[in-house]
């Protein structure tokens, strides 16, 4: 039985990147809604091997998580009830084919590994995956001096981080034009992730739903701050941050200054 189902991204909505931080409302917002039988599900474009990292840096609660754009979906015994992969000819193809000059990085994520390959240390985000404890010393964080290294077989999600936004935004309008329903593009910011066909995060909580058939769900609601929120903010009760990105600030039913915020005035 669960009364309400709250879904949240990670980046920008619960965790801010400016100053390393994760608002004490959000974690006491979490304990509080779980308290009282709702439940509580991380949704990111995150891979789950470093999502995993921030909950545990952070010790946050959690019921589920939904990893990938909605590819991978893990329970909090760490039990993944669902995946969706990218096929070997997909990712052989964007191996070849990537407009590598104005990349920043590359990422593969498997169902239970991070691997990377880092175009320009420099402009890297990710490098500090690499250089810092606990990560560095993680086996399942596999950084390639290739992208032939890649692995092509259990791939739930496909990134490509470019050197500016202007530059993603075009770029997926080119990689749309030349897949078509092949893959599924969900963008946030710079960042391209690319998914098996019709995966998201409106579809991920749609799986997720479905594959709990004892849930009694009043309302969901949803959380986000940028463009691969949308299709959940849509598809679902939507609230937005009043830091969001435009987009999402539209497609949300409400802005809040906090996911604490919004978590306590629904409960």
């Amino acid at each position: 039985m669960i009364r309400k189902l709250a879904v949240s991204d990670y980046d920008g909505t619960m965790y801010h990147h400016e100053g390393d931080a994760l608002p004490t409302i959000n974690i006491e917002g979490i304990k509080q809604w779980r308290a009282q039988g709702h439940g509580f599900v991380f949704c990111t474009g995150r891979n789950i091997l470093s999502l995993l990292f921030e909950i545990k840096r952070h010790n946050l609660e959690y019921d589920y998580i939904i990893c990938n754009s909605g590819a991978i979906i893990m329970n909090n015994r760490g039990e993944i009830i669902h995946e969706a992969q990218l096929s070997e000819e997909i990712i052989e193809h964007l191996i070849k084919t990537i407009d590598y000059p104005e990349c920043r990085e590359l990422m593969i994520s498997t169902t239970d590994s991070l691997e990377a390959y880092i175009v320009n240390d420099k402009d890297s985000k990710l490098i500090k995956y690499f250089e810092l404890e606990p990560y560095k010393s993680e086996p399942k964080l596999i950084r390639h001096y290739s992208p032939e290294d890649f692995p092509r077989q259990d791939v739930t999600q496909f990134t490509i981080a470019m050197s500016t936004e202007a530059r993603a935004i075009a770029y997926t309008e080119e990689l749309q034009a030349q897949y078509g329903d092949k893959i599924q593009i969900n963008r946030n910011l710079s960042y391209i992730d690319i998914c098996a066909p019709n995966i998201n995060k409106a579809t991920g909580i749609a799986k997720l739903i479905e594959l709990q058939p004892q849930w009694d769900v009043a309302h969901v609601l949803t959380i986000g701050d940028a463009q691969n929120d949308l299709p959940m903010l849509k598809a679902y009760q939507g609230y937005s941050l009043e830091t969001a990105t435009q987009e999402a600030k539209t497609a949300a039913l409400k802005l809040y200054p906090t996911v604490g915020d919004m978590l306590l005035d629904h409960i």
